[in-house]
């Protein structure tokens, strides 16, 4: 190496150590950090007793944390994407739905680490900025206020299983996308610059696709239960609207509802497939040493809880997700441990900037779960910090300032004729709808959500409206989003000039079927909204 290539390494090592570690950080110690992620998989799937079987994600736990209770921030891709890479709620982004995410140099993750010296790749699915949904899709969205439109909007959900038994590669793009990510980690195993790779999946998300070879190997049938259901008209508004909008009204076969679960369980084992593949190439190499592995999905699938398919509501099978951290064998992350209390993906972000020893920008709205994969002493020596301990250190912060027992959730989306909000403390499941009754569930005793208890338990609703209200007005954050949806729909609507009435209901869009059962009446409901 010549003197001035030398000098350069020198002054750039120099740097990143300047810029990335808190105070007595060791760069020995510096994580690489590799996020793997899937999209729609419900996280009780990630549990011991689904039908789902996931051998890879269960060795990922072994040696990590499995956070069996947490949440998304939103339930839909880009809202819920959003709030994980920028570490803020969709309140403070204004990302409501698929139609609008965040913009292309809003600071995220990847942006925070790569200031502080780390590589960064993404390869996959991410879907946090705007631009990737369609039309037809943003219509269903921007619409959902208009008093009385209940309009089919989705074709109705059915399974389909591929006669192969021989190959394990049902979703191939994914698996592409997996050996890609294998083929990055082994360009990298002699580079000691710390890297932040993310690897995104679209499996599970519907239509229901496997073939017999996931459904033989990767599904417990005798795990899987069928879903119970209120009578239609007994349900509440907004979750009744939920049923119509996703196409799922009606009368259903118990062959078809079983075949859409047993479908899905056997993608989520599909899925499970592609962390194998990368789990294999770290801990086959070096990086085994000197990586933390993050896992999670960005919402559920309903699966045909509560007459529904798809995600998009704050009942659990939509707004639950998989977080498992684990990280190298010696680095004192606790291995085969569970966390029961109430988490969000949103605490993500503060998570990886703790383990991956960088400073957190101001305003995050997530708290850091390190206290949660490590002792108080672990922490202290991961940071660097001597005996005796100095006051004020980032310990300190995180202790000061613990995870709360709540979590919150808000969904402003398509197939939502409102917003919701909801909050998990404890059993508790609180779910508020303005302009509609708030319903609360006791999970202990119905962790089905059947029969909400909010009439009877007037004292814990008081205590959850106010908690909630501590951190946003949810009738205030409920009208900005609505807002947002009828600008958005007029700004189209201008765009479009006088194609407006034929496109609004034409073939591309897909309420088309329904549509034409009466446009002259969706014509004039969405008038009268717009007239409002």
């Amino acid at each position: 190496m010549g003197v001035m290539a030398l000098a350069f390494s020198i002054l750039r090592a120099v740097c990143i150590a300047a810029i990335l570690f808190l105070p007595g950080g060791d760069s020995a110690t510096t994580p690489n950090v590799i996020f793997i992620h899937v999209d729609s998989m419900d996280g009780r799937t990630a549990l011991e007793d689904s039908p789902a079987l996931t051998p890879n994600l269960d060795r990922l736990a072994k040696r990590g944390v499995r956070f069996d209770n947490s949440y998304c921030a939103a339930p839909e891709c880009v809202p819920s994407r959003s709030a994980l890479w920028s570490g803020r709620r969709p309140d403070q982004t204004g990302v409501w739905a698929n139609g609008h995410g965040l913009p292309a140099d809003y600071p995220i993750i990847m942006e925070q680490v790569a200031k502080a010296g780390y590589d960064t790749e993404f390869i996959g699915r991410h879907d946090f900025n705007s631009g990737h949904h369609s039309l037809s899709a943003n219509l269903s969205t921007w619409v959902r206020p208009v008093p009385d439109f209940a309009i089919p909007s989705e074709d109705r959900p059915f399974p389909k299983v591929l006669n192969s038994n021989t190959t394990s590669r049902v979703h191939g793009s994914d698996w592409h996308n997996a050996d890609v990510c294998v083929k990055w980690l082994q360009n990298r195993t002699s580079d000691s610059t710390p890297f932040m790779l993310s690897c995104g999946f679209g499996c599970p998300h519907p239509g229901y696709v496997t073939n017999e070879y996931w459904l033989n190997k990767g599904v417990n049938m005798s795990r899987i239960t069928m879903p119970q259901w209120k009578e239609e008209s007994d349900m509440h508004p907004v979750q009744r609207y939920e049923t119509i909008t996703k196409n799922c009204s009606g009368n259903w076969s118990t062959e078809d509802i079983h075949g859409i679960r047993a479908v899905y369980y056997a993608m989520v084992a599909e899925a499970d497939g592609f962390v194998g593949l990368i789990l294999d190439e770290i801990e086959n190499s070096s990086l085994l040493d000197n990586t933390v592995v993050v896992f999670w999905s960005d919402h559920g699938d309903m699966t045909m809880d509560h007459k529904q398919f798809y995600k998009e509501t704050a009942l659990e099978g939509s707004a639950r997700v998989p977080i498992i951290i684990a990280g190298p064998p010696k680095s004192g992350i606790h291995q085969d441990a569970t966390v029961q209390r109430p988490t969000s993906l949103i605490d993500l972000f503060p998570t990886v900037m703790d383990l991956a020893k960088v400073k957190h920008p101001d305003g995050l709205a997530g708290y850091s779960l390190l206290p949660d994969l490590m002792n108080t002493s672990t922490m202290h020596t991961w940071f660097g910090d001597e005996a005796p301990v100095a006051a004020g250190t980032r310990v300190d912060e995180m202790l000061a300032n613990p995870h709360p027992d709540y979590v919150l959730l808000q969904a402003h989306m398509d197939h939502s004729n409102t917003g919701q909000f909801m909050l998990r403390k404890d059993n508790w499941k609180y779910i508020e709808y303005p302009g509609y009754e708030t319903e609360l569930f006791d999970l202990s005793t119905d962790p089905n959500e059947l029969q909400s208890v909010a009439k009877t338990q007037t004292s814990i609703v008081s205590e959850m409206s106010s908690l909630l209200r501590t951190i946003l007005d949810p009738t205030e954050v409920d009208a900005h989003a609505k807002a947002f949806d009828k600008q958005s729909f007029l700004t189209w609507k201008n765009s479009i000039g006088d194609r407006y009435n034929e496109t609004i209901g034409s073939k591309g869009i897909r309420w088309h079927w329904s549509w034409q059962k009466n446009p002259e009446l969706y014509l004039s409901l969405i008038q009268k909204w717009l007239d409002e």
